[in-house]
């Protein structure tokens, strides 16, 4: 559900164990980005009060407008262009060649090719010999499946610059579209054979393996662009996108960058990341071991992974010495306190909840009214019989933020069953309704407590349609939907089976959670519910 919060964690903390560095990095990372927008205001501001006393100056204004392009502010870079376009003479042939090239630039962020193309075709005719509208024709070309036009332009960029790696790529993707997939790599090759320590060629070779379908090929070279000093974030984030829907082909090729480079921590961090982000609990501890046994890296995180991976695994007196590591080279890490008190609540006979409620008090006087606290503290609260404590801790978590439908289900389920109060119930439930429909949402829980079961299906299926299928958490979502709809429902069965399927490594969730308010509690009464999750024991191993 997180996927998009853990990529910038991990792209962080990977930054942090590939150098070596601790979190003085993150804070020096911080402070440069802060001077780097003090820069970018401060240019700003120049152009802004130059243009103030002179407004026809349209070179100050094509200025501002490339300042603006590279700030990422289009339709103001646009206003910018369009004025110096109409107010630069003919005569100034360079500086309106500048000015049409950017404002193609712009029509073709915007997607407006047809505007893109008019500008790309006044500017080649003030200039056809440049590169720069050479090279943005042939990709208007490509991109309009203008194939044999594209492979001209291309073609005549490498007669001026026989080593621009660029419109080799260019060439490659032409010949990808033809079908002639050998062709495009090999154009891709050469590239690579001119350029081997740059990451841009291993990222167009890789863009080229996706094309025709050779995925792992296309994750090897992500890993390769990754290793290179300058390639390491984006390398990463790739790799990760590529994960959503190529799983194995990224976990196969981490584990060949493995076993050419058994002692580079990285692929193993970087594999046990990916895998525990998709439930693969077992193999992702296997790799966090390795790290520790090695000590690879020394950071705080690596232990808390660890201590996740070994809570969901059901492996609770491994996972509390983990937690407790983490908190001793880290005593404010926040999220590792929430774990703690997890772990501490399900250890031994598993109804420890007023020692997980002390360890959550920790952390509530390092950070106050942080909602994940408050919401383990109201489950524990209510697992005690302190009704009114847990809708105390909630209703602090809604007040500051109306939208975590997490604690808005948790108080309606509250409110509903155990104090009667079914308006104040409707009103939460409702309330989810406004606040999106993705996975993260628990729209259908909320659709099924007010009476609409079918559109509660719905969601359940649009989950699954939505999110890729690596470790199947949709699919759970799904099961736990249906089972609590109709516990006789087989297809929340089937759900379950699929998730399991698909790698779903919780054995936290598949036998032992009750938590409210989503779980597996009523499915597994089913007398079929031990066969299937027997058949998949294999994904609760650490391997």
């Amino acid at each position: 559900m997180k996927a998009t919060i853990k990529l910038k964690y991990l792209i962080l903390v990977m930054a942090i164990a590939m150098i070596g560095i601790s979190a003085q990095a993150q804070k020096a990372a911080s402070d440069e980005d802060s001077t780097a927008q003090k820069i970018r205001a401060a240019v700003m501001k120049v152009y802004d009060d130059q243009l103030a006393e002179t407004p026809d100056a349209y070179d100050v204004r094509y200025a501002r407008a490339m300042q603006l392009y590279f700030n990422g502010d289009y339709a103001k870079s646009l206003d910018d262009i369009n004025i110096v376009i109409s107010q630069c003479p003919e005569k100034e042939a360079d500086q309106l060649y500048d000015a049409l090239i950017l404002r193609a630039k712009l029509y073709d962020a915007q997607g407006n090719t047809a505007a893109e193309a008019q500008d790309l075709q006044r500017a080649t005719a003030i200039n056809p010999s440049s590169l720069n509208g050479i090279d943005l024709t042939a990709k208007l070309a490509l991109k309009q499946g203008n194939l044999t036009e594209a492979e001209s332009g291309f073609n005549a960029i490498l007669r001026q610059s026989p080593q621009n790696y660029d419109a080799f790529y260019g060439l490659a993707q032409v010949e990808a579209q033809r079908g002639n997939n050998d062709k495009a790599i090999e154009f891709c090759d050469r590239a690579v054979k001119l350029f081997p320590q740059d990451p841009t060629v291993y990222y167009n070779r890789a863009n080229v393996y996706k094309t025709i379908g050779a995925y792992e090929n296309a994750a090897e070279d992500y890993i390769i662009a990754m290793s290179l000093s300058s390639g390491g974030n984006k390398g990463i984030a790739e790799l990760w996108a590529m994960s959503n829907a190529h799983y194995d082909a990224v976990m196969s090729a981490l584990q060949r960058a493995i076993d050419n480079a058994p002692r580079q921590g990285n692929f193993y961090y970087l594999r046990a990341e990916i895998a525990k982000t998709y439930l693969h609990y077992g193999q992702a501890l296997h790799d966090f071991n390795i790290i520790i046994d090695n000590n690879f890296y020394d950071d705080y995180t690596i232990y808390e992974d660890a201590a996740r991976c070994q809570f969901e695994l059901t492996m609770y007196d491994e996972a509390l010495k983990n937690v407790n590591k983490a908190l001793q080279k880290s005593p404010t890490a926040i999220d590792a306190y929430v774990l703690k008190a997890q772990i501490t609540r399900y250890q031994g006979t598993g109804n420890n909840y007023a020692l997980a409620i002390s360890v959550l008090k920790e952390a509530e006087a390092l950070k106050p009214n942080y909602a994940p606290v408050l919401i383990a503290e109201a489950r524990n609260l209510y697992a005690l019989g302190q009704k009114d404590e847990a809708m105390n801790a909630l209703n602090k978590v809604i007040a500051a933020d109306p939208h975590n439908n997490e604690a808005l289900l948790l108080r309606g389920f509250i409110s509903k069953y155990r104090l009667r109060k079914p308006d104040e119930a409707l009103a939460d439930f409702s309330a989810m309704l406004a606040n999106g429909d993705n996975m993260a949402s628990l729209r259908g829980f909320a659709l099924h407590e007010i009476g609409k079961d079918e559109e509660a299906r719905q969601w359940a299926r649009k989950i699954i349609a939505d999110n890729p299928l690596p470790g199947g958490e949709a699919y759970y979502y799904a099961a736990a939907l249906l089972s609590d709809i109709d516990p006789a429902d087989e297809q929340a069965l089937k759900y379950f089976e699929s998730a399991l399927a698909n790698g779903f490594g919780s054995k936290f969730l598949a036998e032992v959670s009750e938590e409210y308010y989503v779980n597996l509690k009523l499915l597994r009464r089913n007398e079929n519910f031990a066969t299937v999750l027997n058949s998949y024991n294999d994904n609760f191993e650490v391997k």
